[in-house]
């Protein structure tokens, strides 16, 4: 009978028979193994990290003691495998936890944006998205993807999206001239989706 702290042991043909394989095959690999445990040729029995090294050690010579190899499982490779998933979580976990801390300047960033009720022009739309260009170039780029037109306005298809708005201002010159000057401005959705196009 166990007593509280023992540890239950296997014998031979337990091991033989749980692994479907033949006695001798176990004996003669518990004896290279473990030859302290087997004395005058009998086994006392073994433990159940030992029952593992001994399935781990056995080279199968056919594909279906392969297989029954495989599917029996110990306590020890459950504990193994349970501490290597455990591993790989964490080992995630940390590369989420530093993807996350480099976006983080990027989320404050829309953040603020989003929490914004107002239009930015061009000029700031370069500053914030910080993609290493200036309102000219914005300007020219969005030209040749087809979302401005030539005077820098958008296409109405982009305002009726909520991306931009174009401010008009009338002003009067000194000859007493009335003109008009357009002025587009980008809304917080607008920022998000130049930073995708212009990419």
């Amino acid at each position: 009978m166990l007593q509280i702290g023992d540890e239950k042991k296997m014998t031979i043909h337990e091991i033989a028979e749980s692994l479907g394989t033949a006695r001798s095959t176990i004996r003669n690999k518990a004896r290279e193994l473990y030859p302290e445990v087997i004395k005058n040729g009998i086994a006392s029995g073994f433990t159940e990290e030992q029952v593992t090294e001994i399935k781990n050690a056995l080279v199968p010579r056919d594909l279906t003691l392969k297989s029954k190899l495989e599917s029996a499982v110990t306590e020890t490779d459950i504990e193994r495998m349970t501490l290597q998933v455990i591993q790989y979580h964490q080992n995630r976990v940390r590369e989420l936890e530093e993807q996350l801390s480099d976006a983080q300047p990027k989320i404050a960033f829309f953040d603020s944006v989003t929490n914004s009720k107002d239009a930015i022009d061009m000029k700031d739309a370069a500053k914030v998205l910080n993609i290493g260009i200036g309102r000219n170039t914005l300007f020219q780029k969005l030209r040749d993807l087809k979302i401005l037109m030539e005077n820098n306005t958008p296409y109405q298809t982009f305002i009726d999206r909520g991306y931009f708005r174009v401010i008009e201002s009338r002003w009067t010159t000194p000859q007493g001239e009335v003109k008009i000057s357009l002025k587009t401005v980008v809304y917080q959705r607008g920022i998000d989706f130049i930073l995708k196009a212009v990419k």
